[in-house]
């Protein structure tokens, strides 16, 4: 995962209408338009330190209908897309404890505040049949999704689509990311099961290093005898894995 960090402080998800989150979820979208490039949805605020540089990355909106504005009320925490060069990357926009404006609202509520709060992010679509495009987007969109998972101390569980929000009562009725998936034979189930293998990857238990210890006795030697054949040992084994030292007895 390629990960730039372009926050949206223009917006007033960010800024007038903020409201703190505590998300226990990961709710999934795509854009729903035929344009790949994250510079569609995401710019550098105005007085951003990092403007040049991020405009460099991105790419610029020269239309100007991106999400960092004041009169729009459309906000989520992530972007997955293609950058200025072509490649596949996620833009942060929001900080994770601030609530989104992704989900819409259903019949029991909104993903998008406490305390049903969900993490969420764009991917942005192409035609739709763009194997290539997919499955980058997709593996960028599985660990993403993993290093959530990860920080947040959950399973993938947690993670659901928009339209898989609605039917939860959660989220307006949308069929993303559901119809893009289907395109090539997979379904939220396979995300979350992709997300899964990439968890337990990460949590396995770190091994400690196996170390093998050398060790050389010489007895029955002068002083100045021993120290000559230890001298010869350690540079006979300085580039063995694991050599430690040579130890010596000298009988006077």
């Amino acid at each position: 995962m390629k990960l730039i960090t372009c926050m949206h402080t223009q917006s007033r998800c960010y800024g007038v209408k903020r409201k703190p989150a505590k998300p226990v979820g990961i709710v999934v979208h795509s854009t729903g338009a035929n344009n790949p490039s994250i510079k569609r949805w995401s710019q550098p605020s105005d007085n951003d330190p990092k403007r040049g540089e991020l405009l460099k990355l991105i790419g610029t909106n020269t239309y100007g209908n991106h999400w960092n504005r004041a009169d729009v009320s459309k906000a989520v925490h992530y972007v997955i897309g293609k950058l200025a060069d072509g490649n596949v990357a996620t833009v942060q926009n929001l900080p994770e404890d601030i609530a989104c404006w992704g989900s819409g609202s259903g019949k029991k509520g909104s993903y998008n505040y406490d305390p049903v709060a969900h993490i969420q992010f764009e991917i942005c679509e192409d035609n739709l049949w763009g194997e290539s495009y997919f499955k980058a987007v997709y593996k960028e969109a599985t660990e993403l999704c993993a290093d959530i998972c990860y920080r947040h101390g959950w399973d993938a569980s947690v993670i659901v689509s928009h339209k898989e929000a609605h039917a939860k009562g959660y989220g307006s009725n949308h069929a993303d990311i559901d119809h893009w998936l289907k395109n090539f034979k997979l379904t939220m189930k396979d995300f979350r099961a992709e997300v899964q293998k990439l968890l337990d990857e990460m949590n396995k238990p770190v091994e400690p290093e196996k170390v093998t210890l050398y060790a050389v006795t010489v007895g029955n030697l002068e002083k100045e005898a021993a120290d000559a054949l230890i001298k010869d040992l350690s540079d006979r084994f300085s580039d063995v894995s694991g050599w430690a030292s040579v130890d010596h007895c000298v009988s006077v």
